[in-house]
């Protein structure tokens, strides 16, 4: 993997985590779940929170 893709997909890992640990704190939630997918140079992330059914999903495309 491009060593700058691996970087913008940690990148994205954090981000999204701090975004799932503000929802679990609003929400009052025990745990979160994260997945952050690269392929090619695209790297998909979804993120959800307990039972609730919010989801966040966010797609960015390398050049």
């Amino acid at each position: 993997m491009d060593e700058e893709v691996k970087k913008d997909a940690e990148e994205e890992m954090n981000c999204i985590l701090e975004l799932l640990e503000e929802w679990c704190l609003k929400y009052d939630q025990d745990y979160a779940n994260a997945v952050v997918l690269v392929k090619h140079n695209q790297i998909t992330s979804w993120g959800s929170i307990g039972n609730h059914e919010d989801l966040v999903c966010r797609i960015k495309e390398h050049p």
